[in-house]
């Protein structure tokens, strides 16, 4: 069966690679039968430089995974805010479905509590898919059940 233009958009940081969230976007878009967008967001590098300073090996990886499994993908590479870049392209990317992000990554682990958590709370809001944190490998949260007490008492 061919995929539908429906998509699964992995985001991530372009700076530390998650492949438990990665083995469950390509699993669900494999499930799905929908294509998968690996997007890589860094911060205030330009998005080519970012491009050649990936870890190849590990974009490499997950872009065979999806071959091996028929999966279509793409890479999107972006320089910013994670959540930010992600209400950005699920605004211009209306056939995006899911959007899979590492819990950590999606709340500004790396960063100040405030921010981070304001642009996943607009982005629970303001996307009509279904966004979903990869806490570990099969502990999966929907960003609807999940709120600001549940995300700073995980930190």
């Amino acid at each position: 069966m061919r995929p539908s233009n429906k998509k699964v958009l992995l985001a991530l940081h372009a700076e530390r690679f998650r492949d438990g969230a990665a083995s469950y976007a390509v699993e669900l878009a494999l499930r799905m039968n929908l294509s998968l967008v690996l997007m890589l967001v860094t911060r205030g590098e330009t998005a080519a430089r970012t491009h050649e300073a990936l870890g190849r090996q590990w974009v490499d990886r997950v872009m065979k995974r999806c071959q091996d499994h028929g999966v279509p993908v793409e890479l999107f590479v972006a320089a910013g805010s994670l959540c930010e870049e992600v209400l950005g392209f699920v605004g211009t990317h209306p056939a995006t479905e899911f959007v899979v992000m590492d819990y950590s990554d999606a709340t500004g682990a790396l960063g100040p509590v405030k921010g981070p958590l304001e642009a996943l709370r607009r982005l629970g809001e303001e996307f009509e898919g279904e966004v979903l944190l990869v806490a570990s490998r099969g502990n999966i949260l929907r960003l609807k059940d999940v709120s600001r007490n549940d995300i700073l008492n995980r930190r």
